[in-house]
Formats: structure tokens, sequence, C-alpha cells
């Protein structure tokens, strides 16, 4: 039973190549982080192995082990370890070669070694180049599942060679949907809070259920955004400066930074417009609609001469 949400012409497909036993030797799934590729990707690699009828049954041995990531036959490469919160891996040349040499040997014990490599649009040149040589000579029962944020950014052979998915993001209510079923969470205007700020991202949006410092941090990160607009020029080039302090995460925190001052601005627009139930933030809306008041019809002039 897939448990990947919001991507049913994904799992149609993959039924179908299932049910006609035609697996092709390699997948690309490209579109933003938190979507489902990955959960995807586990789960073709559980199907493919599955010994039961309903596959994935995510029941009999070959479901359980993959699931634990305790299989041998079963590789992930260039995997953000931490998820939410580190820079993503880059897949090595040497960890290229290394699949080169395993795709050459029989699975130990699955029908189909898969290897899932993720963030594949941060391969260097010479790591993408090794990469291409093997799809192009895929050996037989092997399965490559190739992840991607940015499909621009991949080499347009290693692209010619996959069969593509684009995923989008996931409808709200959908994720709604799912929080109120697998989720200790009992308030659903809380639930919905959430999938709302998440725009579509469902692996977010589980991931702050799970952890709420991460929605707590995104929501005191927001404040402060709010609150620079009304501050003088030194007081934001003095966050500025704190952001860029952190020398390892200074580039993740800045591109957070702009994202949410994205958002921010987004909902302001929305208010200037007059329409309230268009909001993400919600908890925010009083800070919001004093920005309004206190600038409103300039905003509104200023937009109106954007290019669309």
């Amino acid at each position: 039973m897939w448990k990947t949400v919001g991507h049913d012409n994904v799992i149609d497909f993959f039924n179908k190549v299932l049910v006609n036993q035609r697996i092709g030797h390699a997948y690309l799934l490209s579109g933003q982080k938190h979507l489902g590729k990955f959960t995807l990707a586990m789960e073709l690699a559980q199907a493919i192995n599955c010994v039961n009828v309903d596959r994935p049954c995510k029941a009999c041995l070959q479901c359980t082990r993959i699931a634990n990531n305790l299989h041998p036959d079963i590789r992930v490469l260039g995997r953000d370890t931490e998820k939410l919160n580190s820079d993503s891996s880059q897949i090595t040349i040497d960890e290229v070669r290394t699949i080169q040499i395993e795709s050459s040997r029989k699975p130990f014990e699955a029908k189909y070694k898969v290897f899932i490599l993720d963030n594949v649009e941060l391969m260097n040149v010479e790591a993408g180049n090794a990469l291409l040589k093997t799809l192009e000579e895929p050996p037989p029962q092997v399965l490559y599942i190739l992840l991607s944020t940015d499909i621009s950014n991949v080499l347009d052979t290693i692209v010619s060679r996959c069969t593509i998915f684009n995923f989008s993001p996931v409808e709200i209510g959908k994720i709604v949907d799912y929080l109120n079923e697998n989720s200790g969470e009992k308030s659903s205007t809380g639930l919905e809070y959430i999938a709302k700020i998440s725009r579509g991202k469902i692996g977010w949006a589980i991931k702050a259920i799970e952890e709420p410092n991460i929605l707590s941090s995104r929501e005191s990160n927001l404040g402060k955004l709010q609150s620079l607009i009304t501050e003088n020029v030194s007081a934001r080039l003095d966050y500025v400066e704190e952001i860029l302090f952190d020398k390892t995460n200074s580039l993740k925190l800045a591109i957070e930074q702009i994202e949410l001052w994205y958002e921010l601005w987004r909902d302001i627009l929305i208010l200037v417009y007059n329409l309230p139930e268009l909001l993400i933030y919600t908890k925010f809306t009083k800070n919001c609609w004093f920005i309004v008041s206190s600038g409103g019809n300039r905003m509104f002039e200023i937009d109106k001469k954007c290019p669309r």
C-alpha cells in the first residue's frame, strides 16, 4: 500500500509498471524539497522487491528491511541526512565508481538492486559523466532512481536517459487529511495552519508536527522580519550581520530568510487587495494590517507598476 500523498498520477504509472513487469532502468523525480520524492523512491524500491500481491505490502521481510535501511541491495547516496536543517550532500566521483562496481554484481537477496541518488543537480561534471556511462549501459536487475530539486542543473545527457516525473506541491486539503489521520495533533485549526505554511510541502508539514521547534523558529524569524520593516537601516544591517556570522550555515539561513521575506510581503499584498482568506500566516494578521495601514496605498501603486 503506497503512503505517498498527493502524487496519484505517478503512483498509477508505477502500479501499471508493476502489473506489466516492465520496470525501466532509470527514473528522475524532480521538484522542490519536501514534496515526497524520497518517500516515493523508497516505496518504489519496496514495491519492485515485495513478495506479496499488493505491492508494496510494507509487511514482508523485503519491505521492512528497506524501510529500516537494513537492506544490502538498496543504497542511498547524496541524502541530506538532517533533512530540513542541513545543506545537501554532493555525490562524489568515488561514490559513482562504487555504484558502477556494485551494479555489476547480482543482488544479494532482492529481485533488484536499487540506487537512490539524491540531489543529483549538485554533482560535478566528472561525477555526472561517470554516472552517464552507467546509465548508457544499464546492467540487468538494477534500478537507478535520481532525485533533483532543479532539473535544469542536471546534465542533459543524464536527463535524456531517464523517465522523468515532475512533482508539484501537494494540495493543502490532502496534507490536512494526512495529518489528521497520522498525527497526534487534535486541533484541526492547528493542522490547517501548518498545512498552509508548508505551501504544499508535505514533508515539511510532517516534520513541523514531529518537532514543534521548527514551527516556533519559523514564526520567530517571521516576527523579526516584520519588526525590521519599521526599523532603521542600522538595525537591518545588524540582522544581516547576525545571519552571516554563522559561517557554516550562512547560505542556508540567508535562503530561508529570503523565502520568509517573500511570504511576508505576499501576505501584506493580500491584505492590500482585501483578500484575507488567502493569507498564509494567519497568526500575524494583526501585524500585517498595521503595516498595510502605514503604507498600503503606496504598496498598491507600486504593485500596479510591477511587470507581469
